[in-house]
C-alpha cells in the first residue's frame, strides 16, 4: 500500500545551495520540500524521510520540522558533524551529547523519528578495519535513550564474515546487540535490492525482534527504470512488514512522485 511507503531523500548540497538547473531558481532545501509535497499529493504517502548533514548549519535547515507539508523524518549524516571529525570519531561524547540536546529541542513540540546515516561513519568497522569499545560506545549513546523519539539506525547490520574481516559476523552482531540495549527507543533500517537472500535479516530478526526492523528498499536504477508501486508491494510481503523506507537519488526525487506508475496512487 502506497500510503505505507516513506519516501527517502538524501540532500547532496548544502540546504542554502541552489539546485542545479531548476526553473524557476530552488535551494536544496526547497528541493526536498516541493517533492515532498508531491508525493503526498500524487501518491498519498504521509511521511518523508530527509537525511542532510550533521553541521550546525545543516541541522538548523530541518528544525521546525511541523512546518513541512508532510510528516517529516529528519536524518543525519554522523561523519558529516564537526564534532566527529574532530573528537574522535563514533566516540566523541560531544557528537552524542550534541545530536541529543537537538532532538530535544525538535521533540519538544511533537513526537518525532531520526534517521542516522552511519554508512561512512561505521565503514572501517564493517570492513574490519576499526575495532569499537562496545562499553565505552555504549555510554556514549545512552543519551539518546532520553529524548521522546525513535531512533533509526543506518546501515547498523549484520554482516558475514569474509577474508578480510573473519570476525565480521560477531562484532556486527555485538554492535547490533549494544544499541538495541543502550538505546531500548531504536529500530534499525534493513537496506537491501530487490531480490536479496533474506538470511541477514534473519540475522536482526534473532538479535532485535521483527518489530524493531524497518526495511528499505532502493526503488529507482541507472539507464531509467523505475521499480513500480507493484513491486514494492511484493518486496512488503516477502519481508512481513507494513512499512518501508523507500531510498530514492535526489535527481530522481520529484521525478518519481509524478511518474505515470506512481502517480494517482492514493487509496
Amino acid at each position: 500500500m502506497i500510503s505505507n511507503i516513506i519516501p527517502w531523500f538524501e540532500l547532496s548540497g548544502a540546504p542554502n545551495q541552489p539546485y542545479p538547473n531548476s526553473t524557476p531558481p530552488i535551494n536544496y532545501r526547497g528541493y526536498a520540500i516541493k517533492g515532498a509535497e508531491a508525493w503526498k499529493q500524487h501518491t498519498g504517502c504521509n511521511t518523508v524521510c530527509v537525511t542532510t548533514g550533521c553541521s550546525e548549519a545543516h541541522l538548523t535547515s530541518l528544525r521546525g520540522i511541523s512546518f513541512w507539508p508532510i510528516n517529516l523524518i529528519p536524518s543525519v549524516k554522523l561523519h558529516t558533524a564537526d564534532k566527529f571529525i574532530e573528537k574522535g570519531g563514533i566516540l566523541s561524547e560531544e557528537l552524542w551529547d550534541n545530536l541529543a540536546t537537538w532532538l530535544s529541542g525538535e521533540a519538544d513540540h511533537r513526537s518525532c523519528s531520526l534517521l542516522i546515516e552511519g554508512e561512512t561513519a561505521f565503514s572501517n568497522f564493517h570492513q574490519g578495519k576499526e575495532e569499537i569499545d562496545y562499553q565505552q560506545f555504549s555510554d556514549l549513546i545512552s543519551v539518546l535513550q532520553e529524548v521522546a523519539c525513535t531512533i533509526l539506525w543506518y546501515p547498523i547490520q549484520i554482516l558475514p564474515n569474509s577474508k578480510t574481516a573473519p570476525n565480521r559476523l560477531a562484532s556486527t552482531t555485538k554492535l547490533v546487540r549494544t544499541i538495541a540495549e543502550a538505546v531500548p527507543n531504536s529500530k534499525f533500517v534493513a537496506g537491501y535490492s530487490p531480490g536479496d537472500d533474506l538470511q541477514l535479516n534473519a540475522g536482526l530478526i534473532r538479535s532485535v525482534g521483527r518489530d524493531r526492523i524497518l526495511p528499505c528498499m532502493e526503488v529507482n536504477v541507472p539507464a531509467g527504470k523505475y521499480y513500480a508501486p507493484k513491486d514494492v508491494s511484493f518486496e512488503m510481503g516477502k519481508r512481513a512488514t507494513e512499512k518501508m523506507l523507500v531510498h530514492i537519488t535526489h535527481s530522481k526525487w520529484l521525478e518519481l512522485a509524478e511518474h505515470p506508475d506512481w502517480k494517482g496512487q492514493q487509496e
